[in-house]
């Protein structure tokens, strides 16, 4: 039920999307095929990442089944003038990084909004807010799934947050490359023997120069 796409969009800009389908099996991944095909659609007509979220809620909120929803959260890279826009509709809260000298600071994007397809609601409208960054050299957003997060040991217990967070607080002066690499094998090694419970799925955006 996971999907990620990447678009060009005009005036030197790309947009990046990132959702999470409800359920598992055929019928999330049909709905999945849904979500790529109107999210294209609707962020040809909006240079902002909270009124294409909106605008996809309300398509979704007449084609899905009851009980379904999609999460997400998009962002809008304007290249040129180093910024990133960024809106959640009820996705994991992304992790904003900015490295100074040695070391890392991190923090968790807590305006998670909430989910799409359940209702075109002035609820949804209020809770989708949109943040803006003025990125530098060495500062990065990273994107993900509930699967990274929800990945559970042998005990049942969730790699989480915190565990999140330290990865990418060691990382945040490596290539996104590398970054990725340390939280898939840290969870790999969280997890042991016991199997992987949910798709997962990262993001990571850059600014390196």
């Amino acid at each position: 039920g996971d999907i990620y796409d990447v678009i060009t969009l005009a005036d030197n800009k790309y947009g990046v999307f990132l959702g999470d389908v409800s359920g598992k099996g055929f019928s999330a991944a049909m709905v999945m095929v849904m979500v790529r095909t109107l999210f294209r659609t609707t962020a040809a007509f909006h240079d902002s990442p909270r009124l294409t979220l909106i605008h996809l809620n309300r398509l979704l909120s007449r084609e899905m089944v009851d009980g379904m929803f999609v999460s997400a959260v998009y962002v809008i890279i304007a290249a040129k003038r180093r910024q990133i826009f960024l809106s959640c509709a009820g996705q994991s809260p992304p992790v904003f990084w900015a490295v100074e000298r040695e070391t890392t600071q991190v923090q968790l994007l807590r305006h998670t909004g909430m989910a799409m397809g359940l209702g075109d609601t002035q609820l949804f409208r209020d809770k989708v807010t949109e943040l803006v960054f003025q990125m530098e050299p060495g500062t990065g957003i990273l994107l993900y799934t509930d699967g990274i997060t929800e990945a559970m040991n042998e005990q049942r217990q969730e790699f989480g947050e915190e565990r999140l967070l330290e990865v990418v607080e060691t990382s945040g002066h490596f290539e996104p490359e590398r970054m990725l690499a340390n939280i898939y094998g840290a969870i790999d090694l969280f997890r042991g023997s016991a199997p992987q419970s949910d798709d997962m799925t990262v993001f990571c955006i850059k600014c390196v120069r």
